[in-house]
């Protein structure tokens, strides 16, 4: 008897040898075959990073796969899996992208390094992280007036990196905010 496998990939251990008796009801597996392009990586994140995954104007994540411990570039792909519940118990998040690893560099089950690039965000204003309080109704910054004079404006953060906010709604290009003192300020 010829037996196809119904998909392409790496055979691990055969269980069998010729001359072996199976059979339809048999438990054992004749050999297990391991899907090996296109690849799942999967990691974590911490649950803080969520809101980086989603909103608008943005691309999907990308992803890039290394060597454990060294600079060298295996493969990429785009996110395309966000679990649905934080783990309560580690705090983080679930992701996983398909990379093709057409030239085999990743072998299946093999620890790597991952590095998520956060899609490109479009048509939002950076601010200094510390220009932005919380209040009541939200996030705000301190807009300087002309006249020297100052108006709390209620901004939308879609993104913390390396000490400053990106703001989808609020401000526009050249606005400028105070990053200093705004507990003595008040508006007018």
């Amino acid at each position: 008897t010829k037996i196809t496998a119904p998909i392409d990939g790496r055979l691990g251990e055969i269980a069998v040898s010729v001359g072996d008796l199976v059979s339809p009801t048999s438990t054992t597996s004749l050999m297990t075959i391991t899907r090996t392009a296109p690849l799942k990586v999967e990691t974590q994140l911490p649950e803080r990073l969520l809101g980086n995954l989603h909103g608008t104007g943005r691309e999907a994540a990308l992803v890039r796969v290394y060597r454990t411990s060294t600079n060298t570039l295996l493969d990429e792909g785009k996110i395309d899996f966000i679990n649905s519940a934080v783990n309560t118990a580690s705090g983080t998040i679930a992701i996983a992208a398909t990379v093709p690893n057409a030239d085999g560099k990743l072998w299946p089950g093999q620890h790597v390094d991952v590095e998520v690039q956060y899609g490109a965000l479009k048509d939002v204003v950076v601010v200094p992280t510390v220009a932005v309080q919380q209040g009541q109704s939200g996030a705000f910054v301190w807009l300087l007036k002309e006249g020297k004079t100052v108006e709390a404006r209620l901004v939308k953060v879609v993104r913390d990196e390396g000490g400053n906010s990106a703001l989808s709604d609020g401000l526009q290009s050249g606005d400028q905010v105070v990053v200093e003192g705004q507990l003595r300020l008040a508006p007018g």
